[in-house]
């Protein structure tokens, strides 16, 4: 499975995991992308002509993803051309309980058509992350399959942002690491940030096998979620060298034509 974190710290809502795929024999791959940034865009007619090409609202929110990855990979993939495609009146946004009640819907309709063939789709987590636009503040939602009336369905719940969440394996030892480090609050494992060590640390245990691979980690800037690249020693290269994911150092990676990359990173020890 997986270990997804999210919290509140420093005026923004954080969320990281490990990067490490994995079946019933043990590890595939310690590559594997668990947060997405989920745009959502809202168009309004435009006169004269009746098409909806006038932008009123776009934004971002985090989707975090634990369990079956290939289903929260179609489930992401479904949503992205959806959500980037409404159509409003001007000024008519969706809040993120709209957005979580419908990611919820496009889930169990996913399910559903896999049937049989798919048993184990009850091990899909999906966590929604951001800053709603309609209460004005950072929330977050969790949804899960239940069987409803013999159906598997996505239920959708909004999470308590008062202390971290945790969402995956070992969540007890999480949890359980989670306070030492908060209460020790320590230069470089703050208080702030002790989730983010939390799966450091479970990255690190080689007896945890499904956790492993790297930290991915995003967080709200403003009003939106974004994804950001990990910072990290290599030897004989200063200064750290950014990573996206376990495999890709983009220092290295060639120009997009006139441009280059412009992600953010995360620098911590």
């Amino acid at each position: 499975m997986t270990l997804i974190a999210v919290w509140c710290a420093e005026e923004r809502l954080w969320m990281a995991s490990d990067s490490r795929l994995s079946d019933g024999g043990g590890p595939l791959i310690d590559e594997g992308v668990k947060i997405f940034e989920l745009p959502v865009v809202c168009r309004a007619s435009t006169a004269p002509s009746g098409f909806f090409a006038d932008v009123y609202f776009a934004t971002s929110f985090g989707l975090g993803c634990a369990g079956h990855s290939l289903i929260y990979h179609q489930i992401h993939a479904n949503l992205l051309p959806l959500l980037r495609n409404l159509i409003g009146i001007q000024g008519h946004v969706p809040s993120m309980a709209d957005i979580a009640a419908f990611t919820a819907e496009v889930g169990t309709r996913y399910v559903q058509s896999l049937g049989h063939r798919r048993r184990d789709a009850d091990q899909v987590r999906l966590l929604l992350a951001g800053w709603c636009p309609i209460t004005e503040t950072l929330a977050a939602y969790e949804m899960r399959p239940r069987v409803v009336d013999a159906l598997m369905r996505f239920t959708v719940s909004q999470l308590d942002l008062s202390t971290p969440h945790f969402v995956g394996d070992h969540c007890d030892r999480a949890r359980e690491l989670h306070d030492g480090i908060a209460a020790a609050d320590l230069p470089g494992a703050s208080r702030d940030r002790a989730p983010l060590n939390v799966i450091r640390q479970l990255i690190e245990d080689t007896n945890m096998q499904s956790i492993g691979g790297d930290v991915q980690v995003g967080f709200t800037v403003g009003p939106t979620f974004q994804r950001a690249q990990t910072c990290r020693p290599i030897p004989g290269r200063e200064p750290k060298a950014a990573y996206w994911l376990n495999a890709i150092c983009t220092d290295d990676l060639p120009l997009i034509g006139p441009c280059t990359l412009g992600l953010m990173a995360l620098i911590s020890p």
